[in-house]
């Protein structure tokens, strides 16, 4: 467990390290392997076995909300989750017109309850549980786009891994200045620099191969969606700073959570759904 003030003293250079504890890995690459290849399945399909990925991971991530946040009993955070994850996840697919009144009756609940449990900072903690109904939904809405939709998600995936691999990489292989000490004590500025260089690059690759019209329109926008991974990431790390918890659940080896694997994913998937839906297009096909 972390304590709140446990960043505090820790020096501000990051010296680099290439030791990995290889059983920690090899757990860690086989768990992303695997849940790789589910997500890429359901998602390559489409229809109802997408519907029941996202209906199985939002209902994954809620629960996790519930246990980080202990705002409920175990048995009812399990009610719950299912219930809101399930919902948000047919709105997105059968219902159209419920998507943005469902996020924002989310919005306006968390803040009423995690205000009252939380004070002050409740208001700023509230956003989880609307943040991840808009992800799904925004999943879904991008995968159902009759152009370019299969491959804008895709696209999307790729960024975000990349990121998370590049700032791994890099920021053990350089360490350096600490980008966040007192919320996510091992990311450095070396980490955040080399995975937006390596996301960039590879949504050129990626986007190029996928049909995409622009070099320096899928750089941009590489490096500005591996940025908003990156608050993505940080974001969910100061939720389990404040909760003194190490990892959102230990549901997956290697990994910690579901929300602490799909982190990155909370903030890039409703900018790229909202960035297609205000032009009209997949950002994949910007000039």
């Amino acid at each position: 467990m972390l304590s709140p003030n446990s960043a505090v003293g820790i020096d501000a250079m990051a010296p680099p390290s290439t030791l990995v504890d290889p059983i920690k890995l090899l757990k860690r690459i086989a768990s992303a392997l695997v849940l790789l290849a589910v997500a890429a399945g359901a998602i390559w399909f489409g229809d109802w076995p997408m519907v029941l990925f996202f209906a199985v991971l939002a209902t994954l991530l809620y629960w996790e909300w519930c246990q980080l946040t202990a705002i409920s009993t175990v048995p009812i955070s399990w009610a719950v989750s299912i219930v809101i994850g399930v919902f948000c996840v047919l709105s997105a697919y059968l219902w159209p017109e419920f998507r943005l009144p469902l996020i924002a009756a989310l919005t306006l609940g968390s803040i009423f309850i995690a205000t009252r449990r939380f004070g002050r900072f409740g208001f700023w903690l509230a956003f989880g549980p609307p943040l991840i109904a808009a992800t799904m939904i925004a999943a879904i809405y991008l995968r159902l786009m009759p152009d370019h939709g299969l491959e804008t998600v895709f696209w999307a995936v790729f960024i975000v891994s990349s990121m998370d691999i590049g700032g791994y990489a890099f920021g053990k292989a350089i360490g350096g200045p600490r980008m966040a000490p007192n919320i996510s004590p091992g990311k450095t500025w070396a980490g955040l620099l080399g995975g937006t260089a390596l996301a960039a690059a590879i949504s050129v690759f990626v986007g190029l191969a996928l049909g995409g019209n622009s070099v320096v329109t899928l750089v941009l926008l590489g490096a500005g969606l591996a940025l908003a991974a990156q608050a993505g990431d940080l974001l969910e790390s100061a939720w389990k700073r404040h909760f003194d918890a190490k990892d959102s659940s230990a549901l997956l080896p290697g990994h910690g959570g579901f929300l602490d694997r799909f982190d990155g994913y909370l903030t890039v998937f409703p900018i790229v759904a909202l960035m297609a839906a205000l032009s009209g297009r997949s950002p994949l096909l910007w000039p």
